[in-house]
């Protein structure tokens, strides 16, 4: 298994927001993920909901202790991280089961369509499938199916995403556990 650190670029820095444990398969993205050892892994996870922890970008090689930058966070600030850390799995667990398959389908058919002729913008949209349509070549006419179809779907998680971004808004302006608590079940049962 693999102790990864979720990390966010903030600047001149890194920020850790999260940890978790992955199989040893799982591949590393080393703009969103560090790999790091079982003994840092843990000195982190019981800090991270807590306190912000950072490192500088320039740390060459293995990531060590001396490296981070811990700011402790008052009770009401670590319960929001927590419950953000939560918002952000639960909506990624939600947008990745779609959105990769469907932006590559989206994508591919689009680069496809481009190739015959068919550049497609938001405002010649209508009168592009048109002379798609018109044309009447089947294969032309099945890209913009499915470039239609992924759109569709691409366009329904967004608002998936949208409802995160509100969430998140929302709980930077609570100064109040219970009040934080509350709008992560609502956030929740947008799902449901």
């Amino acid at each position: 298994m693999k102790n990864i650190l979720i990390i966010q670029d903030k600047g001149d820095v890194w920020e850790i927001t999260d940890t978790t444990i992955q199989p040893d398969d799982y591949v590393v993205d080393p703009e969103m993920v560090l790999e790091v050892d079982k003994a840092l892994f843990d000195f982190i996870k019981g800090k991270i909901h807590t306190s912000q922890i950072q490192y500088p970008k320039d740390v060459d090689g293995k990531l060590i202790q001396q490296d981070l930058m811990i700011v402790d966070y008052d009770p009401v600030t670590s319960h929001r991280e927590r419950i953000l850390n939560k918002g952000r799995e639960y909506i990624s667990t939600r947008l990745n089961a779609v959105s990769l398959f469907e932006l590559y389908e989206f994508m591919v058919c689009n680069l496809d369509l481009i190739e015959k002729g068919f550049v497609i913008t938001n405002t010649n949209r209508r009168k592009k499938y048109l002379e798609i349509v018109d044309a009447g070549d089947i294969d032309t006419i099945d890209l913009l199916e499915r470039l239609l179809n992924s759109k569709d779907k691409l366009e329904s998680i967004s608002g998936w995403y949208n409802q995160y971004r509100t969430f998140e808004s929302d709980l930077y302006k609570l100064n109040d556990i219970k009040k934080i608590d509350n709008r992560f079940k609502i956030f929740v049962q947008i799902f449901e």
